[in-house]
């Protein structure tokens, strides 16, 4: 994909069905976005697989409010062509899910896409590869961890097209089942 500049924190992504742009929000700038964040999750992760709840809504931007105080962290948003958010991914270095596979501790702290989503009416339409490819590429060499769903069909294809490997199934205490993935860089 080709990009046009538009700054340093935003950049339009040509797509099949319109141009993306892409923003970088620093912890800074995170607070004005929140709340079209948590519809944008309510939309996401509320339908199946995930039915999540509104408490499961609150928890992941409560973590992504802490995650924005941590060094490395990285936030990306996703506007269609008319300005709505359409997706947003963030992560930041960390060591939590590498611990769950059994790493050893290594000099430098592994990666964790820490949460990918697109809004079901733009799944399909290339924004999801853009935010993780943009995310990846802002974030400091290294190994890479996510975990996903394992009936997310879409986010595991995009995933394994992009060179995830699948390390193992993990069940967490609260008894949901997720796919822990690495990437070597």
């Amino acid at each position: 994909m080709t990009t046009s500049s538009e700054g340093r924190d935003a950049w339009w992504l040509p797509g099949p069905h319109g141009a993306i742009r892409l923003r970088r929000i620093t912890p800074a700038r995170l607070a004005p976005h929140l709340d079209a964040l948590i519809r944008l999750a309510h939309a996401t992760f509320t339908p199946r697989p995930w039915h999540a709840a509104p408490a499961d809504i609150a928890s992941l931007i409560n973590r992504l409010t802490i995650d924005a105080h941590q060094p490395g962290f990285r936030l990306l948003l996703a506007d269609d062509a008319a300005g709505h958010l359409v997706g947003f991914a963030y992560g930041r270095p960390a060591c939590h899910l590498a611990a769950l596979a059994d790493q050893p501790p290594v000099s430098r702290l592994p990666f964790e896409l820490r949460e990918l989503a697109v809004t079901p009416s733009a799944c399909g339409h290339g924004v999801g590869a853009a935010l993780h490819d943009a995310l990846l590429a802002a974030a400091p060499p290294g190994p890479r961890w996510l975990l996903t769903h394992p009936h997310a069909a879409p986010a595991l294809a995009l995933y394994r097209a992009r060179g995830w490997r699948t390390v193992k199934l993990l069940r967490l205490p609260d008894s949901r089942t997720r796919i822990l993935m690495h990437r070597p860089w």
